[in-house]
């Protein structure tokens, strides 16, 4: 499950959008057309989330928190007095839940009559 999550979280993370160019021409008109290259990623544009991305890259809930936060950051980031949690201590505390596996699941007969 957590190796799962961290892999969807972690693609739009490391993607990188080609780069548009907009023009504005006369009479209010705007034109947009495409370049040859590739655009920064989440990763280019914020170096310290890289950072603590490659502390914690063998604790994988530690990185799925990381991935959450950033997220939820991205959401809210117009609203004021958004932070980054990231680097917020209290934020990248992992609740240590149980790991263990689920239980199997049994096989349900059903019986022809």
């Amino acid at each position: 499950m957590i190796e799962r999550s961290t892999t969807s979280f972690g693609k739009p993370v490391k993607l990188c959008k080609p780069v548009d160019r907009h023009l504005d021409l006369r009479h209010g008109r705007e034109r947009a057309y495409p370049k040859n290259e590739a655009g920064k990623s989440y990763l280019d544009h914020y170096p310290d989330l890289r950072q603590a991305l490659l502390r914690c890259q063998d604790d994988k809930p530690r990185c799925l928190n990381l991935l959450r936060g950033f997220f939820f950051w991205l959401q809210h980031l117009t609203r004021e007095g958004a932070f980054k949690p990231w680097t917020d201590p209290q934020c990248l505390a992992v609740e240590q839940k149980s790991l263990s596996p689920p239980l199997p699941r049994r096989k349900i007969r059903q019986t022809m009559k």
